[in-house]
């Protein structure tokens, strides 16, 4: 039999894992003849190969490519989990009863739910702790199994035909009721010691913010002013595309350039510290009368340009309220607490930002973390709109993708019913086709001229491929094998 260890340290190893293959081999029970490793740390590697004297378990590394973990009809498995399995888990998770007492206890919400759906999907398989992390490890534990000709086993057969040492986390159970779909029993094991996740959960989120701005800023920020203004004003986040001597060209503005708003309504954010407001950026956005604001120290280069930095008062919290004081102690309601407590201090910010420069209508395009539903909730309570954009295709509905936002610009009907298949809460779904129609009689003359100098040098037939991202990484994500296959 084989086992299969998310995470190796030498304190796991010696505190669970290794107690527990002792314990198997005392019971008599199937012995576990290979152990197979995700992430270990040299430490732990060797303490665990030294160990089979005792364990009779040879240890390895786990080698596995995300594009290779096929099903029987050699379908991608990450494409699978995605868009069905993903959310089956998730609504199954959402029902227990835990989380139910806790939606019941706090004030009404309508984005929560969403906000924590987004949440416990998290899309960065590179965390060990997410609920896609944990169920796609459980997957690729059942493809090694039939990979090497053992099978998932009967329905005739019972017990499970592999073991999945497995960190402690929220949502276990539902994680190990679907790993015995595919005959992998769960075995939990102590998770190793994140000092990020000590800090986010016993550190006061004003002083890691007020930390962050001295480590960062340490001469002082240009704290932006309150802007008293007649009219509301409207902010859209930069995500690297200004363009505005180039209207030919894609821009975060792009709804600006052919409409009659005035670029004095128009509000841009800074958020990407790989990507900050530079001088070249500056000139740009003044040379056209568009204000511009940091919200993050790390955002600008400018010494004077205004930055964002929210007042240090103490951050309202549900902790108080009698849903929580009964909870039991348990990693679910640990995590309930935290996603609250983030979703205040999110939702807090936002309304402070907001309130102070006048903000009455939020656009970005970007629904793909929970934190678009504080937003929204921040804004609705000043008597604000947030709108939401289609950029990316989304083909098919996701757990991962749902938006809860007032209005939605979407490219056909066929999007909105996608929405709907994904939970999103949107009052109000426009229908708008494609948003860049606008620039196509800018660039047809360009066009024609690079089409003609191809087509005098021999060039048949012309295809233009748009990349949707590649990594070095091939356990994690795609790598680079479907892009140059393609």
């Amino acid at each position: 039999m084989r086992a299969f260890i998310e995470c190796l340290t030498l304190w796991t190893w010696l505190s669970s894992i290794l107690p527990a293959l002792l314990q198997r081999r005392w019971r008599g029970e199937r012995t576990i003849t290979r152990c197979e490793v995700f992430d270990g740390s040299r430490p732990g590697m060797a303490a665990a190969r030294v160990s089979r004297v005792v364990t009779g378990a040879a240890v390895e590394p786990c080698r596995f490519r995300l594009v290779d973990v096929r099903d029987e009809e050699g379908v991608l498995i990450w494409f699978k989990l995605i868009f069905k399995d993903l959310a089956t888990v998730q609504d199954e998770a959402m029902e227990d009863p835990i989380f139910r007492r806790v939606l019941a206890s706090v004030p009404a919400h309508g984005r929560l739910r969403t906000y924590f759906a987004h949440a416990m999907a998290a899309r960065d398989l590179g965390e060990r702790q997410t609920l896609r992390r944990a169920l796609f490890t459980i997957r690729v534990c059942e493809w090694k199994q039939r990979d090497e000709g053992r099978g998932v086993r009967p329905p005739q057969q019972s017990g499970p035909v592999a073991i999945a040492f497995m960190e402690r986390r929220p949502w276990l159970k539902v994680i190990g009721r679907y790993a015995a779909q595919w005959g992998i029993e769960v075995i939990p094991v102590r998770p190793t010691f994140r000092l990020r996740s000590w800090v986010r959960e016993f550190v006061p989120p004003w002083l890691v913010e007020r930390l962050r701005h001295l480590r960062h800023r340490p001469g002082g920020t240009r704290r932006s002013a309150a802007v008293p203004r007649a009219g509301g004003r409207i902010a859209v986040e930069y995500y690297g595309h200004l363009n505005l001597r180039h209207p030919e060209s894609y821009s975060d503005l792009f709804f600006w350039q052919a409409s009659s708003l005035p670029a004095s309504a128009l509000l841009v954010l800074f958020g990407l510290p790989q990507d900050p407001l530079d001088r070249e950026k500056w000139l740009e956005l003044t040379e056209h009368g568009i204000a511009a604001l940091a919200i993050h120290p790390q955002a600008t280069t400018l010494p004077d340009a205004p930055v964002f930095s929210p007042h240090p008062a103490r951050r309202r919290t549900f902790q108080g309220l009698p849903g929580f004081r009964s909870l039991p102690r348990s990693p679910e309601a640990r995590w309930l607490k935290i996603q609250l407590d983030t979703y205040l201090r999110q939702r807090d910010y936002w309304a402070e930002l907001f309130a102070s420069q006048h903000v009455k209508v939020y656009v970005s395009w970007f629904k793909y973390t929970q934190a678009h539903c504080a937003i929204a909730d921040a804004l609705q309570s000043l008597g604000g709109v947030t709108a939401i954009y289609h950029r990316s295709y989304d083909a098919n509905p996701s757990a991962d993708t749902a938006a809860a936002v007032d209005i939605v610009f979407g490219f056909s009907q066929a999007w909105a019913e996608i929405e709907r298949q994904s939970h999103s809460l949107i009052p109000y779904y426009v229908t708008t086709g494609y948003l860049g129609g606008h620039r196509f009689s800018r660039v047809r003359k360009q066009a024609q001229a690079i089409r003609d100098v191809l087509q005098q040098r021999g060039a048949r037939r012309i295809m233009a491929y748009c990349d949707e991202n590649s990594s070095d990484d091939q356990r994690w994500t795609l790598g680079h094998v479907i892009t140059r296959e393609h």
